[in-house]
């Protein structure tokens, strides 16, 4: 069971503080249903796993067309 119920993904909320997209910087959301982080401007998605964040550039999903950018 996660320490923080109450916080998204279960996750800190101070962590939710300083998460941010590794590609842009941006601050992020979350996807509840897919237990996956996601970026509010470049729209790539990372994995929560046993809950940890997983802000790998090689584990970003969504889908990048040839500018390196996300399609929404």
């Amino acid at each position: 069971m996660s320490q923080y119920p109450n916080s998204p993904l279960g996750l800190s909320p101070h962590l939710w503080d300083v998460l941010a997209c590794p590609y842009e910087h941006a601050a992020v959301e979350a996807d509840e249903e897919a237990s996956e982080i996601v970026c509010s401007e470049c729209s790539r998605r990372f994995p929560v796993r046993d809950g940890i964040p997983v802000m790998l550039m090689d584990q970003a999903g969504g889908d990048l067309n040839e500018s390196g950018s996300t399609s929404a």
